[in-house]
């Protein structure tokens, strides 16, 4: 019969999986990263992406679960297609809907999204937003679907909230995510990934060029080192969604080939108000640099100097007012702090 079909052709490609081999396919190698976090992130993810133990990935709004998930999908023998059911997205009685499957007045039938990942990936995105009703019927569907049970059908689920924690206050069913949780990957936010603010920048404005040489003439755009300083001491909340955002932005509107950092703060302006930790209180993160700290620190009151001398001085003569403003012993220490900050200074 069909399934039995499928289920032998899936268990003929899986014979690198059996042996526990990590998948080594080009799939995850446009997952941009150079960060350790980030390794071991991709690293589990190959090891499991040819498996049909169902997986569930969390991690903050914009760090990149669905590009995750595709890669997993793609990476796998079971890849005909990919279907991708917003459940925080949707009414209750049109998620049933779009899960489950229906019939009309003429009762013509609808499949739903369980059936038609016949052979490829149930992507359930936003699955902590699922209504209580539709947890417990999931639940029944996953312990009874032949198809499921038979790994032809692999469930991926995506949460923005610690699940095992929604689990605990009681909005999450137990049972239900340990059908879900067979593995667990979990995504750094885009503040813990210092390392891969360079690489993810060029690959953006990358994917941008095209467009910036057709609608403005422009044939190469890049940050200076001030745009890049800027850049790497925002918290991000949106993450690698926000940072796509506003390089766009930027490169919208900026009159230079060279983006300076003012146009990124200026860009920064307009993101949603996030109270950041005070940084006395900052917690010590896997990427937290007590020099990192002091820079911020010492930036900030060089900028503070640079606008209460205001921009009617000569470059020299304000670095010159500015350094005595600060307690520096003589111009010439704080222009080379300056550089090392990448400060920009009109």
């Amino acid at each position: 019969d069909r399934i039995s079909r499928k289920t032998a052709e899936i268990d003929t490609a899986r014979t690198d999986a059996a042996r526990g081999m990590p998948s080594d396919k080009a799939e995850f190698k446009d997952i941009i990263h150079r960060c350790d976090a980030m390794k071991k992130v991709i690293g589990r993810a190959r090891r499991i992406a040819d498996r049909t133990i169902p997986v569930l990935i969390e991690g903050d709004a914009g760090t990149g679960k669905l590009t995750l998930a595709w890669a997993m999908h793609n990476a796998s023998s079971i890849r005909s297609k990919l279907k991708r059911v917003p459940c925080g997205a949707m009414p209750e009685d049109q998620l049933e809907r779009e899960l489950f499957g229906s019939k009309d007045e003429t009762r013509r039938v609808r499949k739903g999204a369980l059936e038609e990942a016949l052979g490829g990936t149930l992507f359930l995105e936003e699955v902590d937003a699922m209504p209580p009703k539709l947890q417990v019927k999931l639940l029944r569907a996953l312990e009874d679907n032949e198809l499921l049970r038979n790994g032809v059908i692999r469930c991926i689920s995506a949460s923005t909230k610690q699940l095992n924690r929604c689990v605990a206050e009681g909005t999450f069913r137990g049972d239900l995510y340990y059908r879900l949780a067979g593995d667990v990957i979990i995504l750094p936010p885009l503040r813990e990934r210092a390392e891969d603010y360079e690489p993810l920048i060029n690959h953006l404005l990358g994917q941008k060029k095209e467009v910036l040489r057709r609608e403005r003439g422009l044939e190469k755009i890049g940050l200076s080192a001030g745009a890049k300083n800027a850049i790497k001491r925002y918290h991000w909340p949106g993450n690698i969604r926000e940072l796509d955002n506003v390089l766009m932005r930027v490169a919208t509107h900026s009159d230079q080939v060279e983006i300076p950092g003012d146009d990124i703060r200026a860009a920064l302006r307009l993101a949603p108000v996030e109270q950041e930790a005070p940084v006395l209180s900052r917690a010590f993160t896997e990427n937290f640099s007590l020099d990192d700290v002091l820079d911020e620190v010492t930036r900030h009151y060089i900028e503070r100097a640079r606008v209460q001398l205001g921009g009617s001085l000569t470059k020299g003569v304000s670095i010159t007012k500015a350094a005595k403003i600060l307690g520096f012993k003589n111009y010439q220490t704080l222009s080379n702090r300056i550089d090392k900050l990448g400060i920009d200074w009109p």
